[in-house]
């Protein structure tokens, strides 16, 4: 089963390509962040919200996704099936000029 690298535009329209460990390194470090979910070969899908919610071994084989509280999960990136990729998050400045009655 090949690893795939999805990107999305939040409105149903994506691509998917193969995906590699240096596929994984340059989404994490992306600049702006973009958050995105780690789908995995048993069907578990990990989100990854912000850069410091996932860090790597050096060879780059083996990743730790940290949740909300103290929990963790190790993973294998050669068991990785997609990384799907979310729309940036919204700075809390940009939601109040969004809308507004004025």
């Amino acid at each position: 089963m090949a690893a795939a690298l999805s990107f999305s535009d939040g409105e149903g329209f994506g691509i998917t390509i193969g995906m590699t460990v240096q596929q994984l390194d340059n989404v994490h470090r992306a600049k702006p962040f973009r958050p995105f979910t780690i789908h995995m070969g048993d069907g578990r899908a990990l989100l990854v919200p912000h850069p410091e919610y996932l860090s790597r071994s050096p060879s780059g084989r083996t990743v730790i996704v940290y949740g909300n509280e103290e929990d963790f999960s190790i993973l294998d990136l050669l068991l990785v099936t997609e990384l799907e990729i979310h729309p940036p998050n919204k700075s809390p400045g940009e939601a109040a000029v969004s809308g507004g009655d004025s």
